[in-house]
């Protein structure tokens, strides 16, 4: 971790918003980040395609559903990385999320990941 790099609550900071349940996803999609997307960015970047399996990964280490605005659990199941459950969710770990994947740092990569997703689903 970066010193003051990250929000403050990520750094142990109080914050009435912030719980375990936050810092537990964050944690895994840090991690799932930096060890399935960063890797692969830049090959990405230069198909201008993401690898075919991006989403359903995404999805099956419980992490796509939650850019829909909420965790549909009736379509999604209750697996959601770090251990949440889904009554535990809320708008926070969306942004948590996009905080994330937004550290790769490529444009196109991340909104190949979460333009269908983000506009698309939540109206479903």
């Amino acid at each position: 971790m970066l010193r003051y790099g990250d929000p403050s609550w990520y750094q142990g900071f109080n914050s009435p918003y912030y719980n375990d349940s936050h810092v537990r996803f964050r944690k895994a999609v840090r991690e799932y980040v930096e060890r399935e997307l960063m890797p692969n960015c830049h090959e990405w970047e230069e198909a201008k395609s993401l690898a075919p399996h991006t989403h359903r990964k995404l999805g099956q280490a419980g992490i796509l559903a939650g850019l829909s605005g909420m965790w549909p659990k009736e379509f999604a199941g209750e697996s959601i990385a770090g251990g949440v459950k889904p009554e535990e969710w809320n708008f926070f770990h969306e942004m948590i999320l996009l905080d994330e994947l937004c550290r790769i740092g490529s444009v196109g990569v991340v909104w190949g990941i979460i333009s269908g997703v983000s506009i698309a689903l939540p109206t479903l």
